[in-house]
């Protein structure tokens, strides 16, 4: 125990090697950008940031002073760096999101003045969601103090390479829903994380270790469902949520049934065609039997011989 108090292992931790760098390595290659509006300065005012994570572990943020939209021609935009953070591993920058006091990712730019998403809630804290192909951390803003962090690769020998953000909704209350963010990694195991404590809810083998496409190709909605590539031309879908469950619902076709059905209606078609063509055939008889004073009797003979047949006895 006391041997891993001193080298920092927990217990369900594995150590980390050094990471060896090869001659070709650009530690300061941009791996991911997202840019938006946040609390970077103070909590009272929202500054227009420019997030950039290298592939050194490096997060730069850079605060954009934007003039007013009358004068945007004659004042430029000015960047400005603001922040720096520096993760501890070294591990290439996968994904950057900024979380509102409810926890939820910013939307993108111009969602809500096309309102095409809620707008972020400003009521708590901001935070920022910081992935690396290795940890999970959230640091608070605009102190950047860490709030969590979940070491994935310590842990499971994994690596991220996929990651996206949905909301869970609930398959008993349609109105109750959950912010959560999927991550696939090299393994082929699709993980869903909690935002933001970065809790381990479900995970699934939805890859095989050797499916390099298909793990690449991996692309997430905002309701909990996964498309990625099985083959060339093929793609599969899989939803992590249950309330996203495609239930099939197949339509059977019974050729045996239908050609009887067909066939009862050609029959019933043909029995009505025969009963009006012997239609005007019974009503001729009637009406020459009514001109000839020819009435029919009830035992189906004539009366004129019948008489006839007396008289002659």
């Amino acid at each position: 125990a006391a041997v891993e108090v001193e080298s920092g292992v927990r217990s369900v931790e594995r150590s980390v090697e050094s990471r060896q760098q090869s001659a070709d390595y650009l530690g300061s290659m941009v791996r991911c950008l997202h840019l938006s509006k946040c609390f970077l300065a103070n909590n009272s005012v929202m500054s227009a940031t420019l997030w950039a994570g290298t592939n050194s572990g490096a997060i730069y943020v850079f605060t954009i002073a934007i003039p007013p939209s009358d004068k945007r021609k004659e004042v430029p935009i000015t960047v400005q760096l603001g922040k720096e953070i520096h993760l501890k591993h070294a591990a290439p920058v996968m994904c950057i999101a900024i979380l509102d006091g409810k926890a939820r990712p910013f939307p993108p730019p111009l969602a809500v003045k096309k309102e095409l998403a809620p707008a972020p809630d400003t009521s708590a804290p901001h935070k920022v969601l910081i992935c690396s192909e290795e940890q999970l951390k959230v640091f608070t803003l605009p102190q950047l103090k860490p709030y969590t962090k979940y070491k994935l690769t310590a842990i499971d020998g994994s690596r991220i390479r996929k990651i996206g953000f949905s909301d869970f909704v609930s398959s008993v209350d349609p109105n109750y829903s959950e912010p959560c963010f999927t991550v696939v990694t090299n393994q082929g195991e699709v993980s869903v994380f909690s935002l933001p404590e970065c809790r381990r809810q479900i995970s699934a083998t939805c890859f095989k270790k050797e499916d390099i496409n298909g793990i690449n190709s991996a692309v997430f909605n905002k309701s909990g469902e996964m498309v990625f590539l099985t083959a060339p031309s093929e793609l599969m879908r899989v939803s992590l949520s249950a309330a996203k469950i495609t239930q099939p619902r197949p339509l059977l076709n019974q050729p045996s049934s239908a050609g009887s059905k067909v066939a009862s209606d050609v029959a019933a078609r043909e029995a009505v065609a025969v009963t009006a063509a012997a239609a005007p055939a019974v009503e001729q008889n009637k009406l020459t039997d009514e001109v000839g004073g020819k009435a029919p009797r009830k035992d189906g003979c004539n009366s004129t011989t019948a008489a006839g047949e007396k008289a002659a006895a």
